[in-house]
């Protein structure tokens, strides 16, 4: 009987992604993946490279004591069928093992150990996106005294 605690606890950690790989979302249950890269340009992801992308972090470990990395200037949003949202932090290492941190949220991320720095640039710098927009995150200047609308057609 005491065998079955230690089983039924460690089958219960691995299906929360406890200590291991990330759980992330199939191919299939994604709706999209964008790239926002440091010029604030977002890259849409083609669907064909969903499983590419998601190959990078599928065999990561979880880095319970995250060095003071190099950001790499892309953060993944994964956006699920059912609404979830996932975004993935690359940061550079300069070491064998690349480093990455996941979470729906800042903070809620988990780091994790996994891949390299140049397969994950590689695999970026790979993608033909399917659209590029511009973000821009500048505050507009507050209209002082009245202010006339106007709409053109």
């Amino acid at each position: 009987m005491k065998l079955h605690i230690p089983i039924a606890a460690s089958l219960a950690l691995a299906s929360l992604g406890c200590g291991g790989s990330p759980a992330l979302p199939s191919a299939f249950e994604i709706k999209s993946i964008e790239i926002m890269k440091d010029d604030k340009s977002v890259v849409s992801v083609p669907i064909d490279y969903f499983p590419k992308v998601l190959a990078l972090f599928q065999s990561g470990s979880v880095d319970r004591n995250p060095m003071k990395w190099e950001v790499m200037g892309h953060t993944l949003r994964i956006t699920t069928d059912a609404g979830r949202t996932l975004d993935i932090w690359l940061y550079r290492t300069h070491e064998g093992a690349g480093a990455y941190a996941i979470g729906p949220t800042w903070d809620e991320r988990v780091y994790y150990r996994g891949s390299t720095d140049n397969e994950m640039e590689s695999v970026i710098n790979e993608i033909q996106p399917t659209t590029t927009r511009k973000v821009t995150l500048e505050r507009a200047a507050e209209p002082k005294g009245e202010v006339e609308a106007a709409i053109s057609p």
